[in-house]
C-alpha cells in the first residue's frame, strides 16, 4: 500500500496554522492592546497584530484550497476551482483521508463503515 503521509503533511500544517491563527487572533490583539495601553503604539499595534493574523488565515486558506491530492492529483478540498470547500477530511475525488498514516489505525484507501 502506498503511504501518502509525507505528501499530506503540507495540508495538515496549513490546516493547523489556520486553526491556530483563527483561535488566537482576538486574544492576541486584545493582549497587545492591553500591553501597549498608555503608549503611542496603542493606535497602531493592535491593528497590525490583527492584520498579521488575518493574512495568516487567508494564506492558509489559499494553500488548503489549492492543495493537490497526492493520489489523484486533483484539488483535495474542492471539486473544481470555483466550487465550495468540502468540510470532510477526505479528498473529494478519490476519498483519500487527510490524516492517512498520521495516526495509528487510519490507512490510505481503507474506509470503515460505522
Amino acid at each position: 500500500m502506498i503511504e501518502y503521509s509525507n505528501q499530506l503533511d503540507r495540508l495538515r500544517f496549513w490546516n493547523r496554522t489556520a486553526i491556530v491563527a483563527f483561535v488566537c487572533a482576538l486574544p492576541a490583539t486584545f493582549l497587545v492592546g492591553l500591553i501597549t495601553s498608555g503608549t503611542v503604539l496603542v493606535r497602531v499595534l493592535p491593528f497590525v497584530t490583527f492584520g498579521l493574523f488575518a493574512v495568516a488565515i487567508v494564506l492558509a486558506y489559499v494553500q488548503i484550497r489549492t492543495f493537490r491530492c497526492p493520489r489523484c492529483s486533483n484539488y483535495f478540498t474542492v471539486k473544481h476551482a470555483l466550487g465550495a470547500n468540502s468540510r470532510g477530511r477526505n479528498c473529494v475525488h478519490c476519498g483519500l483521508p487527510a490524516y492517512a498514516g498520521a495516526q495509528p489505525g487510519i490507512q490510505a484507501g481503507v474506509h470503515e463503515k460505522p
